[in-house]
């Protein structure tokens, strides 16, 4: 359901943007409110996430980090940044952080989306997006949630519900920690454990 609503929404601005085109032109757009929602230093000081599972095994996950530049048909240019997350030894899925502006009727929007992307589920895949204000209208949020006997505060979680989708279903992120949280494609769940 929610896949169709945003199908649906994306229409929406397609028609909006396609009778009145946003003409700003020649504009430079970064990021800066959506910063606060990302545990940047951290992120961008390391080179390996550690995640643990019920058994207590280890999972190291390379941590990358990318900008880039993109153009609009008005002149105007956002700036994007994205986190990836990468076990090496499994390319059936990985995580994703992107912090973009968007503009929508003249006005910027800055918002960051969480992805769990994977090559299982027919597409679907578990998506946090939470806009520069905190909200996130399409994710539930915890204010303390325990994942496998640890506790974490103001948690966003995604959660596919689907019957038939038992793996690489489930992501938690908060500001503070980042990713804290995800299902593999066995279905298993790791935790947050370190950083390296």
């Amino acid at each position: 359901m929610k896949n169709g609503f945003l199908c649906m929404i994306m229409a929406i601005l397609t028609m909006n943007c396609q009778q009145e085109p946003c003409q700003m032109g020649d504009n430079n757009y970064s990021i800066s409110l959506i910063r606060k929602f990302i545990p940047e230093s951290t992120y961008k000081e390391s080179n390996c996430i550690v995640f643990k599972n019920r058994e207590g095994e280890i999972l190291k996950f390379k941590l990358s980090f990318d900008e880039f530049k993109i153009a609009d048909l008005d002149g105007n240019s956002f700036n994007k940044e994205v986190y990836t997350l990468r076990d090496p030894n499994n390319t059936n899925y990985h995580l994703s952080i992107t912090a973009q502006p968007e503009l929508h009727e003249k006005i910027i929007y800055e918002r960051l989306y969480v992805e769990l992307l994977t090559t299982i589920n027919q597409g679907l895949t578990p998506s946090i997006i939470i806009y520069q204000d905190g909200e996130s209208w399409f994710n539930t949020k915890e204010k303390n949630l325990d994942l496998l006997g640890k506790t974490f505060h103001d948690v966003y979680i995604s959660e596919i519900t689907k019957e038939d989708v038992v793996a690489c279903n489930k992501l938690y992120y908060t500001h503070n920690e980042g990713i804290v949280g995800f299902t593999d494609d066995k279905g298993a769940l790791w935790v947050f454990h370190d950083i390296k």
